[in-house]
């Protein structure tokens, strides 16, 4: 408590001292003695060589920060493009499978069957959805700069959509940012690439936001169409990173496992950005959100039945779970 007490004091007789004295930053010019100006939040501005304010200097900076922020936002519309794509390129070859199997069963329809008297073991015979404890500490990173708050302000939300939402209204910022620089003096050449660049992440940014609306209301309207899926209990929990484990009987063969077999969507039929994996020793998948859940929202949880075993068994139902964070 004295070092506490110490240090306000200590601080109250600096802050006297500097108003009794001399004040170099009361006046908002620059004298030949070379000092910065003050920016707000007590911060100088370096001047010129000749201790004059710069004004094209702090533009160049400003349009520095400005491109720091434009490929933050480009590398997070990649990083979805790409994820979308690879849903689209899955979906299709399930359909293709889909086709497949129908015209193989179209053309088997009229053939003699054999019986099998040989008992298949189901994957859905001792499927289980088992709770987890353990909480998971999520990392708050807090940093000044302008670039590193974009990804911040992505992972505010766990659904797609409002990633996109968050990225959008920063490519609205920066497209602001640009702008203020222009009337104070930005040169035609620099101010005409980066707002071609702006227009071209926004289209690029629109063309993948089509794409990840596709796919998913084709999963959704997958799911709301298996009317024979099991529905296991709904549930309660408090963990905003809940992590679901699936355990089944046999091996799973990893190529039939992916983000639209098993999904977490809302109460809007928004798709949830989870991460998927297997653990081949516990035949246990774990499904948990990339970001926190949200308290006080209901989600649901699918597992296709199009998942199959390392022999080719697949599940004989899908299954649905509703769970809600308190």
């Amino acid at each position: 408590m004295q070092k506490k007490f110490a240090g306000i004091l200590s601080a109250c007789l600096v802050a006297s001292t500097m108003w009794t004295g001399t004040s170099l930053a009361a006046s908002p010019y620059y004298d030949n003695g070379n000092h910065g100006q003050q920016k707000p939040g007590g911060e100088y501005e370096k001047p010129s060589g000749n201790g004059q304010y710069d004004p094209q200097k702090a533009v160049l900076k400003q349009l520095k920060s400005i491109d720091k922020q434009l490929n933050k936002i480009e590398a997070n519309i990649d990083k979805y493009e790409s994820k979308f794509t690879k849903w689209t390129d899955e979906d299709e070859q399930d359909n293709d499978k889909d086709k497949n199997q129908d015209k193989d069963k179209n053309q088997d329809k009229d053939k003699p069957q054999a019986e099998d008297q040989t008992e298949q073991p189901s994957l859905a015979t001792s499927y289980a959805l088992k709770n987890s404890d353990e909480e998971t500490d999520i990392d708050e990173v807090q940093d000044d700069d302008l670039a590193e708050e974009i990804d911040e302000a992505v992972e505010e939300y766990n659904e797609y959509t409002g990633k996109f939402t968050a990225l959008s209204h920063r490519l609205d910022s920066v497209s602001k940012q640009l702008d203020s620089l222009i009337t104070r003096g930005l040169e035609a050449a620099p101010a005409a690439e980066r707002t071609a660049r702006i227009e071209t992440l926004k289209a690029k940014m629109q063309a993948s936001i089509d794409k990840m609306t596709t796919v998913q209301n084709q999963v959704i309207d997958k799911i709301k169409n298996d009317h024979t899926a099991i529905i296991e209990e709904a549930k309660e929990e408090k963990l905003t990173t809940k992590p679901w484990y699936i355990r089944f009987n046999k091996n799973l063969n990893e190529a039939s496992l992916s983000e639209l077999v098993i999904v977490v969507y809302d109460d809007n039929n928004q798709l949830i950005e989870t991460t998927v994996t297997y653990d081949p020793k516990k035949k246990t998948v774990i499904v948990q959100p990339t970001q926190p859940y949200k308290v006080g929202s209901t989600y649901t949880l699918y597992v296709g039945k199009e998942l199959s075993s390392e022999g080719g068994q697949q599940l004989k139902n899908s299954v649905k779970m509703q769970f809600t964070i308190r």
